[in-house]
């Protein structure tokens, strides 16, 4: 007995030791750090566009290339501020807009911890403290990217979905509710970023063969198409569906260059492949004689990837549990940037922290801080390239650093590449076997 009180106790110190230092760090990332390369003055000039210009976002003269949930994000920090634009004031005005934006993004930060806390406390609570500070070494790693894209947002409605997924299958009065709130939160996600959609057939499937009902799956769909459509109803009246328009964005795009896939081209390049890198559609995109194929190849890939889930749901579903198919859904939506086409550093933000709570269930003790850690190494491996070893020259053309992987591919950073890529996809590929496999969900000791 008093050995189990001291382990508990020890477990709460370590919990509490991470809430301070995740304090400490945003502090330090919210006041004192700037990041390298940062998008705010993008958002912000699409903001002033919008408000002070009163020209029309995803109108034909004022394509957004993001989704409506985004446009919302970015516009917000202008809207609330009431002093008039002008080109005078122009950089104290920026100044304040980044200030917000950055508190906002701080804000989903700290519900995302929260969140993940939570999950981890109600799944398995001897897990929760190196899960809690798990969360903060890689979101402090990822600190060049957390508060100045949306994806910490995406991370926030990501586990929010699954803390009401997991209300949902315990026995309570209000797990109706708790479902329909998971799937309208999904439908917020999508509206965010369209990659979580890979997980609304599997969380269908399970539905079905877990309640056997028609009306709950539904109910289900019905939640989801809210949540997933009620952004893009803002801009119909001005626009109509023209806040659709970002999805011909995304369409146009290649291989992009931090890819699986484009690993692959570059490491093909010494041996003779040609092998080029152009600017378009806002990312760098790698170009060869089989960019094409590959990147038809990814996209059979999410296809399957995400056909391949809702059948182990319909399959194995019953006998898995809800609380299973949620796990399999957090996985599955985890697997999705390293097997698309499209990879961007910042979306392994929320793509390493969706895995620590299944594996937090479903792992022994030791491969559980194994894959904490090398969840930690793929972040550094990230920072390291993205951004103090991305460009080899700034906008002057003088040199930053002379192993940069653009534009001249230079085979330390790929190499570096490459190796993050196998090992996120290693991780992914660990977890998806954990949670398919035979057996019954139980918080192991």
């Amino acid at each position: 007995m008093s050995t189990s009180r001291s382990t508990s106790s020890d477990a709460g110190t370590l919990l509490w030791a991470a809430v301070v230092a995740l304090v400490v760090t945003r502090g330090y990332l919210l006041t004192s750090f700037e990041p390298d390369i940062s998008d705010v003055p993008f958002f912000w000039q699409n903001a002033v566009r919008a408000i002070d210009q009163q020209e029309v976002p995803y109108s034909s003269d004022f394509q957004i290339g993001y989704p409506p949930l985004a446009w919302a994000m970015m516009l917000a920090p202008r809207w609330i501020d009431p002093t008039e634009w002008s080109p005078r004031n122009e950089s104290l005005l920026l100044g304040r807009y980044t200030r917000r934006f950055r508190a906002q993004m701080a804000l989903f930060d700290l519900g995302a911890f929260l969140l993940l806390v939570l999950i981890l406390r109600r799944q398995s609570a001897s897990r929760a403290a190196a899960g809690a500070w798990d969360y903060v070494i890689l979101t402090a790693v990822f600190g060049n990217l957390l508060y100045d894209r949306f994806d910490v947002a995406l991370l926030f409605l990501l586990l929010l979905g699954n803390y009401c997924w997991i209300r949902s299958t315990e026995p309570d009065e209000m797990a109706s509710s708790w479902s329909q709130l998971a799937y309208v939160v999904l439908g917020l996600c999508v509206s965010l970023k369209l990659l979580p959609v890979v997980a609304l057939p599997l969380l269908l499937a399970g539905e079905t063969v877990v309640r056997r009902k028609a009306l709950p799956v539904l109910v289900a769909v019905g939640c989801w198409t809210v949540g997933a459509l009620f952004p893009f109803l803002w801009h119909m009246p001005l626009t109509g569906f023209g806040s659709f328009g970002f999805l011909a964005h995304h369409a146009g795009r290649g291989l992009q260059v931090e890819s699986l896939y484009a690993s692959l081209l570059l490491c093909l390049a010494p041996l003779g492949l040609p092998v080029e890198v152009h600017h378009t559609t806002n990312a760098w995109h790698v170009e060869s004689p089989l960019s094409h194929a590959l990147n038809l190849f990814a996209i059979g890939v999410l296809v399957f990837w995400g056909l391949a889930f809702a059948a182990w749901g319909l399959w194995r579903g019953r006998q898995a549990g809800l609380i299973r198919v949620g796990m399999a859904a957090s996985v599955a939506i985890a697997g999705v940037p390293i097997l698309s086409h499209v990879l961007s550093p910042q979306y392994l933000i929320w793509a390493t922290i969706l895995l620590i709570w299944p594996a937090a269930r479903l792992l022994p003790r030791h491969r559980y801080w194994l894959l904490l850690t090398l969840l930690i190494v793929v972040a550094l491996l990230t920072t390291w390239l993205f951004p103090y070893n991305y460009f080899s020259a700034d906008a002057d053309g003088n040199t930053i650093n002379p192993h940069a992987l653009l534009p001249a591919l230079a085979w330390q950073a790929t190499a570096v590449l490459v190796t993050r890529n196998l090992l996120f996809l290693s991780l992914v590929g660990w977890l998806t076997t954990a949670v398919l496999r035979r057996g019954a969900s139980s918080v192991p000791t």
